[in-house]
């Protein structure tokens, strides 16, 4: 996605990520998750941001990013999570407590998160990685073997693929 959005590799280097298992039953899918955290850097960095909250090194600006991806699950996974267009990235990016965040830069992110959101649902009827799968990619340890197996076989991965070009093509139609 850092590429389709065209984010500088100076500013937002995705190289080395990594994200933290969620501690919950339910957790929205990760690729959604990436979408919305893509988007919200794509307004920051394209418009509406004082140019000195952007400053970062490369180290800070993985750590920026998983920061956020993390913050992003743990705020809306399990069933009391809250809803994924209820988070509020530019309150948890550290480099913006003390920058000055246009309205606009709200209001740009808040109508393409809810865009994609909006569209995945449609598509999926659901937003949460084990309903989207059937099972819990994070529990493989817990399965029986036959279970086991049927993961291993990754049929399942064809689901995460068509989940992962449906974000795309929501997030190219709504630049």
């Amino acid at each position: 996605m850092q590429e389709l959005l065209e984010l500088p590799a100076s500013l937002w280097d995705f190289k080395d990520f990594y994200s933290d298992k969620p501690d919950a039953d339910l957790f929205p899918c990760r690729a959604l998750v990436a979408g919305a955290v893509s988007i919200y850097l794509d307004v920051i960095t394209k418009g509406g941001i004082d140019r000195t909250g952007l400053q970062s090194g490369e180290k800070e600006s993985l750590e920026r990013v998983i920061h956020l991806f993390n913050a992003f699950l743990l705020e809306t996974s399990g069933g009391g999570g809250k809803d994924l267009t209820d988070f509020d990235p530019f309150i948890h990016d550290e480099y913006l407590k003390n920058v000055h965040i246009h309205e606009n830069a709200r209001k740009e992110y808040a109508n393409r998160v809810t865009k994609l959101f909006t569209a995945f649902q449609k598509q999926f009827g659901v937003r949460d990685c084990v309903d989207i799968l059937g099972f819990d990619p994070f529990r493989y340890d817990e399965y029986d073997e036959e279970t086991q197996e049927a993961i291993e076989e990754g049929e399942w991965m064809k689901k995460c693929s068509e989940c992962m070009e449906s974000i795309i093509k929501t997030i190219c139609a709504n630049q």
